[in-house]
């Protein structure tokens, strides 16, 4: 049997940071309130908190690059993390297989804009122009359209990583079967196969 590695597993305390784990996006979309208790306000919360990041950005939504896109400028090269974010099928924490199947299925196809990250940045761009053209929030958690341009100059120039989070807290870590590490070691093998592209895990 594969095993997903178990160095790429981080299991987080999503009760203390008062995060309801059924509930996914952070917008209510009709009047853009932001939930407090959601998977993604709380994720967002800890990327902020780590200050690695000079943009973080809610990509959640139709068309979506990945749910919440993070880019750090390191020395001589730019480095981006996608996550992508998948409610619980359960109120606890468990290992239920369907908990990873759709969330990993998004993971594998997000891989291929590793062969083109000016474009994400260009694809990012146009989503955040229409959010101001629609007079809705901005996407930026951090950064601004101007930091966003300033790294597609360095995308020209300098080198670029690409990671691949799963943000699944449906998934109790120390309690994973072997249908989920599959699953997992699947879609672990295919980014690394196709770009080189890490794939890691945050559960519970």
């Amino acid at each position: 049997m594969t095993i997903f590695p178990m160095s790429s597993i981080h299991m987080w305390d999503w009760e203390g940071l008062g995060a309801d784990i059924k509930v996914e996006s952070q917008l209510e979309k009709k009047t853009y309130f932001k939930k407090e208790n959601s998977i993604q306000y709380n994720l967002i919360k800890e990327l902020k908190r780590t200050g690695d990041y000079s943009v973080i950005f809610d990509d959640d939504g139709s068309g979506e690059i990945a749910d919440i896109v993070a880019i750090a400028e390191q020395n001589a090269s730019v480095h981006v993390d996608f996550f992508h974010c998948k409610y619980a099928h359960g109120k606890k924490p468990g290992k239920r297989v369907k908990d990873l199947y759709e969330v990993c299925g998004q993971a594998d196809k997000s891989v291929f804009w590793k062969q083109n990250l000016v474009g994400m940045i260009d694809r990012m761009l146009y989503r955040e122009r229409q959010r101001i053209i629609e007079n809705k929030p901005s996407r930026f958690e951090m950064g601004d359209i101007q930091k966003l341009k300033t790294i597609k100059n360095k995308l020209l120039l300098q080198s670029s990583t690409l990671q691949i989070i799963i943000v699944q807290p449906g998934v109790k870590g120390s309690d994973i079967t072997k249908d989920m590490h599959s699953i997992l070691s699947t879609s672990h093998s295919y980014c690394m196969d196709t770009f080189s592209v890490p794939l890691k895990l945050i559960c519970s």
